[in-house]
């Protein structure tokens, strides 16, 4: 396998996807690596979720391989809800992602080690031989779930952290019948 032909088509599916978004007219943009062990990012945004007076950022992107050897290849999305979080309710949030992240069939809600960065993050397999339009399919199905799950559990987690609602209200959203 070669690496640079490797990480080549798989920046022509990005490029490909952007325009896609751009087409519909949907702000999207290519991130340059700034070195060469860096992933070149697809930088979306999304307007209908995150913070009410902002708009959440996604980002997709190829993990390079370690090695020549390698036989699979990660495909990661991850959907930052809010930056320069600052909240009283940390332990909140924090308990309320737990429940959400042992609910969620795939990925994971995070808050970075700063406690700037609100995100949830998916990481898929990918075999290094998968290519073309396969490769295109199965980009398309990381960034729709990631999607779809950051969204079902954004609004719970936004709540939270304003103190809006507490731990019980997400316990019931969870698990609207646990109490009958």
């Amino acid at each position: 396998m070669n690496i640079s032909n490797l990480l080549e088509e798989r920046r022509r599916i990005l490029e490909r996807i952007q325009g896609e978004f751009q087409e519909a007219l949907e702000p999207a943009m290519i991130r340059e690596p700034e070195s060469d062990s860096e992933p070149v990012i697809l930088s979306i945004l999304f307007d209908d979720l995150g913070t009410p007076d902002g708009e959440a950022l996604g980002e997709f992107y190829f993990l390079h391989p370690a090695s020549d050897e390698d036989e699979i290849q990660h495909l990661c999305g991850t959907i930052t809800i809010a930056e320069k979080v600052e909240s009283d309710h940390f332990p909140e949030l924090f308990e309320a992602m737990s429940y959400i992240n042992a609910a969620i069939p795939c990925g994971a809600w995070r808050l970075d080690m700063d406690r700037k960065f609100l995100s949830f993050h998916l990481a898929a397999p990918v075999s290094i031989n998968m290519t073309g339009e396969e490769l295109y399919e199965e980009m398309n199905i990381v960034m729709t779930n990631a999607y779809a799950v950051a969204g079902a559990h954004a609004d719970l987690l936004i709540k939270i952290l304003d103190g809006e609602k507490d731990i019980e209200f997400v316990k019931e959203a969870l698990n609207p019948a646990r109490d009958q």
